[in-house]
């Protein structure tokens, strides 16, 4: 098992990603995108918890790295979270790193857990998109869109950071 890197998030990074979360939710409404249909059965307070993670995740990542956190919306699949990394953000102490079929196999993602110790981001670790997509990890949990869920102890250890 690789040891994490802790990375203490300042009340900037949180109020940051707080705002960045909400505008991605915000906009996959105003743009016709259904945020409900990926995350069917929760509240509204529920997704936007699990953007802000996800926003909190990557601010975590940008700080190890020594670069700022852009906070983008809308940029999916067109550039990377952070620098060269995809982020994939959880609040389970067990989670998984989570691909699906469109993402870019070449591109590094990066786990970071947020399991109720805020300020402090959990970084467990990396992969290629590639060297994820194994069937020994595939799994539909809701019956909806199979996905490949790499656990923590397959990742690579995170990179040094700035």
């Amino acid at each position: 098992m690789n040891i994490p890197i802790l990375v203490r998030l300042t009340e900037h990074d949180m109020a940051l990603a707080a705002k960045v979360g909400a505008m991605r939710m915000r906009s996959s409404g105003n743009t016709g995108r259904n945020p409900h249909r990926s995350q069917e059965g929760r509240s509204d307070g529920h997704r936007l918890w699990h953007e802000t993670l996800g926003c909190m995740a990557e601010a975590a990542v940008a700080r190890h790295l020594g670069i700022p956190y852009a906070g983008t919306v809308n940029t999916f699949h067109n550039e990377p979270d952070v620098g060269p990394f995809d982020v994939r953000g959880t609040d389970r102490a067990d989670g998984r790193l989570i691909l699906r079929d469109n993402d870019p196999a070449n591109r590094p993602y990066v786990l970071a857990i947020n399991d109720g110790r805020l300020p402090v981001v959990r970084l467990v670790g990396w992969l290629y998109g590639w060297e994820g997509r194994d069937r020994r990890w595939l799994r539909n949990p809701h019956g909806r869109r199979p996905c490949w869920m790499v656990p923590q102890n397959e990742l690579h250890p995170v990179p040094p950071g700035n």
